[in-house]
């Protein structure tokens, strides 16, 4: 997998001759997809070195920052059709699928919040809070889910504790820590839907001309 996903970087980025490459990507989040670029790069016979760039407020103006000149050369998220669209996805899961698993975080004084929930459709009754740029918001949304989204600088425990929400879907590689006694991890469920973390690079656009059509 590791040389497979090298070979799909290495063909998204310009100017390989210059040694050493430095190849930039979004600070922040899960340390495991950061590690796992800094394996995939040692293995290249160019000298590539992963620098992580800090202050990018979001996962959609992370996107948009791909292959810039004060940009990122990789980001990696939560695939959705719309940033398939706006950047080139390297299409192996490189949490094979795990991400699609969330844990409800909850208020200790709704811990049985979820006891009696056996299919999705008994999920209608409650309000999760996530992000407005996390592709599983539109998820959650196309699924009839009452969905509070909160922005970059928002704070999502406080407004569990305040009651304005009833859960908050974390992944499993994100779960929150140290933040009191009152905020627990549901113990009676997990949601699962299908999805894919895929490393994403900048869209190579080629523009052709002068086609002619022949039949043979």
């Amino acid at each position: 997998m590791k040389k497979l996903l090298l070979a799909c970087l290495l063909i998204s980025f310009s100017g390989l001759a210059s040694t050493p490459l430095t190849v930039r990507y979004s600070a922040g989040g899960h340390a495991y997809p950061a590690e796992l670029l800094t394996l995939i790069l040692s293995k290249s016979a160019i000298t590539m070195v992963p620098s992580e760039v800090p202050d990018i407020p979001s996962q959609s103006r992370a996107i948009r920052l791909l292959g810039e000149k004060n940009g990122i050369d990789v980001f990696w998220g939560a695939t959705s059709s719309e940033w398939e669209n706006q950047a080139k996805a390297v299409l192996i899961p490189i949490d094979r699928g795990l991400l699609g698993y969330r844990i409800p975080v909850v208020h200790i004084s709704h811990k049985d919040m979820f006891a009696e929930v056996t299919h999705a459709r008994q999920l209608i009754p409650f309000v999760f809070g996530l992000r407005e740029d996390w592709p599983d918001t539109a998820i959650f949304k196309r699924n009839e889910l009452d969905t509070l989204m909160y922005g970059t600088g928002a704070e999502p425990i406080e407004m569990l504790r305040s009651g304005r929400i009833d859960a908050l879907p974390y992944d499993i590689f994100d779960l929150p820590k140290n933040h009191g006694d009152d905020i627990i991890h549901e113990p009676h469920i997990a949601i699962r839907y299908p999805s894919a973390v895929y490393f994403f690079v900048r869209m190579i656009i080629k523009h052709y001309t002068n086609y002619s059509m022949m039949v043979y």
